[in-house]
């Protein structure tokens, strides 16, 4: 036998001294101030990731009831849309009456101003309104709409034509 040479080997040496060294370490422990402090961090992350999803979830149901309240106020408030009345004139046809500005789609979006748009539409359009055309026979009326600064038509005004005022 040399110096060298060890009757036990190196492998067998190093898996002794590292079971040696884990029984060691499994007898200490953190100390009961290190427990105590680690255990009230973690308590105190977990009350404050509670408060938090709370506040969010609070602040989110405090939207959801404003945008209800609000559209609950805007359809409450919103006039609906009331036929026009129609006049009689010597046997003639009747003729609409022309009605007010009736509120359309973005009626509710505040416009700081605009102007009217003229145009001739058909009479059947009307019915969307709960208006009756003045003439069953397909005819036209004028509609005057009210096109807000932004693009946004806000509302709409009828009258009615005769083709004799078209072609004038």
């Amino acid at each position: 036998m040399t110096n060298n040479e060890d009757p036990v080997p190196i492998e067998r040496r190093l898996a002794d001294a590292l079971r040696t060294t884990a029984r060691a370490d499994a007898e200490l422990g953190a100390s009961s101030g290190v427990r105590a402090r680690l255990l009230a961090d973690v308590r105190a992350r977990r009350t404050a990731h509670q408060r938090r999803q709370l506040a969010w979830l609070a602040a989110a149901a405090a939207i959801v009831i404003a945008v209800a309240a609000a559209r609950w106020q805007m359809a409450d408030g919103t006039p609906s849309p009331e036929p026009a009345t129609t006049v009689t004139t010597g046997g003639a046809a009747p003729d609409v009456v022309p009605t007010d500005f009736l509120p359309l789609r973005y009626a509710n979006v505040p416009a700081r101003s605009g102007h009217i748009v003229q145009m001739v539409v058909p009479a059947s359009v009307m019915t969307s309104f709960g208006l009756e055309p003045s003439s069953a026979d397909g005819g036209v009326v004028m509609a005057d709409v009210f096109v807000g600064d932004d693009g946004l038509a806000r509302a709409v005004h009828f009258d009615s034509l005769t083709t004799r005022e078209l072609t004038q």
